[in-house]
C-alpha cells in the first residue's frame, strides 16, 4: 500500500488535517486534497513484513538518479571520468578555497551560539531524569567521531602510502614488502 503524506499546517493557519492511526497505534497527519499542501513523503508497506518505508520521493529519486548516473559514467568511461572529476576538483579548489577556510570558524561559532542559546532545552518530559550524564554523552560523541576516523583512515591511509612513498619505486621491493611498509608508515 502506498500512502502519500503532506506537510502539516503551520500553527494558526486555520487548516485542519485529518489524523490517521497507523499500525503502531500512533497518530500521523494525513493531508486531504482540499488543504493543498505539497507532497512531503510517501509511505510504502514492504511485502511479507510489518515494516514501512517512508521517504520523500523527489529527494530520494533525484539523489538516486544522480548517484547512479555518475557511477555508470565512471564505470563506462573511467579515464574520461577521472579527467573530468579532476577538472571539477581543480575548479572547486581554485574558486572555493575561501569558502572552506571561512566556513570552519563561522560554523564553529554558530554551534557554540546554538549551545549557548538553546542548551537549556530539555529533550523529554520536565520531571524525568536524563538517562546519561553529560560526561557519558561526550564520551559517546567522542567515540563516534574517533570511530569514523579509524574506519576511514584505517583503510584509506595504507592504500595511499602503498602508491606514494619511496618504497614503491619499481624494481626495489616486492609487492608484499610495499604493502608491509604502507602499514608501517601508517
Amino acid at each position: 500500500m502506498i500512502r502519500c503524506q503532506k506537510a502539516p499546517p503551520s500553527p494558526g493557519s486555520g487548516k485542519n488535517l485529518e489524523l490517521e492511526e497507523d499500525s503502531a497505534g500512533g497518530k500521523r497527519h494525513h493531508a486531504t486534497p482540499e488543504n493543498g499542501y505539497p507532497l512531503r513523503e510517501v509511505e510504502v508497506r514492504l511485502p511479507f513484513t510489518t515494516s514501512r518505508l517512508v521517504f520523500n520521493p523527489f529527494v530520494s529519486l533525484f539523489g538516486l538518479a544522480f548517484l547512479w548516473g555518475l557511477s555508470i559514467y565512471c564505470m563506462a568511461n573511467p579515464s574520461e571520468a577521472q579527467a573530468k572529476i579532476n577538472d571539477w576538483f581543480d575548479v572547486v579548489i581554485q574558486y572555493f578555497t575561501w569558502f572552506f577556510i571561512s566556513a570552519n570558524p563561522i560554523l564553529t561559532f554558530f554551534i557554540i551560539w546554538l549551545a549557548w542559546r538553546y542548551g537549556h532545552i530539555k529533550l523529554g518530559p520536565e520531571d524525568e531524569k536524563p538517562e546519561f550524564s553529560d560526561v557519558t554523552y561526550f564520551a559517546m560523541i567522542f567515540s563516534a567521531g574517533v570511530g569514523v576516523g579509524l574506519f576511514f583512515f584505517g583503510v584509506s591511509e595504507p592504500l595511499w602510502h602503498q602508491t606514494s612513498n619511496y618504497f614503491t619505486e619499481a624494481g626495489y621491493h616486492s609487492q608484499n614488502e610495499i604493502d608491509q611498509w604502507a602499514l608501517v608508515i601508517t
